[in-house]
């Protein structure tokens, strides 16, 4: 659980493990400006001593160089990587706790108690960088930027060295340029009123949909368990069922066609499907016999027939196998039930992967299906 400043102090108090956790330590945009990464580093170890007043800054900094949660300037190059062994790395160490005086690092565990120690670090930013107002100190203007007017408000979209001068009491800890703002008092002090009601609004908002998805976890299962109830009466009742009940049926039932096949021949289960083939990665043009292509905006997409070819020649020994079980099932039915089965074979493809599948599929229904067949394909998968 994330504590507060306060918080932590009781829990230290009362001799209970913190876990204290840096966020931003391992930003490049910090790390490859020398200056005001002494100055986090710092920072840093101030706020580490203020919770543990027995332990000594050199001591604090020390152990954080040597676990590599601040390691020293000098080991960071000029694009902000960390130097290991001749190669560029990032920051992963994060996370350390105090126990007998001692700095040990731990792993981050969301489940135990913890302070976030840049949060508010109120790490000073000079005018090379941002300036803020002299009548309240809630607003910024990066020196790179200025064409945009930032208050702490906007914590979600403060830029990286902004968020590190917050402090805990709601202002930026930021050099103060009173002729930048010279003569804008009265609108100042407006717009920031406006934006800590518009935020007041905001937290109102979050309450309330906080409440929604806590009534959400009341109604959604007994809305299902409800409905499964209601439905099972209603089909029971009827001589007749939709084509729509047995599709909604089918793709429940179809799932333990797929695991008992998969299991039988030694596949893998896809989604909704039998995988025919191991994925691969980042697929190319004319991949599976030339099905694969890509449209005029680069969309990859599949020539159905080559798949069609390609699966047939390529997978004919597992297309034969799946085909025989479904037969099987199409036996049991009956010739005379309107409720068939086929297979169905493809390439499936997205961003990032592609692969072959087959499945068990419905052939086409007429609209009304008498229950008596409805009521046989459900015992055909029990």
């Amino acid at each position: 659980m994330k504590l507060t400043v306060r918080e932590t102090k009781k829990a230290i108090k009362n001799n209970q493990t913190v876990k204290f956790t840096l966020e931003r330590n391992n930003a490049r945009e910090l790390t490859s400006n020398k200056k005001y990464y002494k100055r986090y580093v710092k920072a840093i170890v101030k706020t580490v001593k203020s919770f543990y007043p027995a332990l000594d800054s050199s001591y604090i900094l020390s152990e954080l160089e040597r676990y590599e949660i601040l390691p020293n300037i000098s080991r960071f190059d000029e694009e902000g990587y960390l130097i290991r062994y001749g190669k560029q790395r990032y920051v992963t160490a994060q996370t350390f706790e105090v126990t007998d005086n001692k700095i040990y690092w731990v792993k981050f565990d969301y489940n135990d108690d913890y302070f976030i120690v840049d949060e508010y670090l109120g790490m000073k930013l000079d005018s090379d960088v941002a300036v803020s107002d002299p009548f309240t100190n809630h607003f910024a203007i990066l020196a790179n930027d200025p064409n945009v007017l930032f208050h702490v408000t906007d914590e979600e979209l403060l830029p990286l060295f902004l968020k590190l001068s917050m402090k805990s009491n709601g202002t930026f800890n930021i050099a103060v340029d009173e002729s930048i703002f010279a003569g804008t008092k009265s609108k100042m002090m407006s717009l920031d009123k406006q934006n800590f009601v518009r935020k007041e609004y905001a937290e109102e908002i979050k309450t309330i949909q906080n409440k929604i998805v806590e009534a959400n976890k009341v109604i959604t299962p007994l809305y299902e368990e409800l409905t499964t109830k209601f439905n099972d009466k209603v089909i029971k009742s009827q001589k007749v069922v939709s084509s729509k009940v047995v599709r909604a049926s089918f793709n429940e039932l179809s799932e333990k066609f797929h695991k008992e096949i998969s299991k039988k021949l030694g596949l893998n289960l896809g989604y909704y499907s039998v995988a025919l083939s191991s994925e691969i990665r980042w697929p190319q043009e004319g991949e599976y016999g030339g099905a694969l292509y890509r449209e005029y905006d680069g969309t990859m997409c599949v020539q159905s027939d080559l798949a069609d070819r390609y699966i047939e020649k390529n997978y004919s020994k597992e297309i034969k196998a799946i085909k025989a079980e479904i037969d099987k099932l199409n036996k049991k039915l009956g010739a005379k039930s309107p409720i068939q089965f086929e297979i169905s074979y493809g390439v499936s493809v997205g961003d990032k992967t592609s692969n072959i599948y087959a499945a068990i599929s419905l052939k086409k229904l007429p609209e009304e299906i008498d229950a008596k067949y409805f009521n046989k394909m459900e015992k055909l998968f029990k």
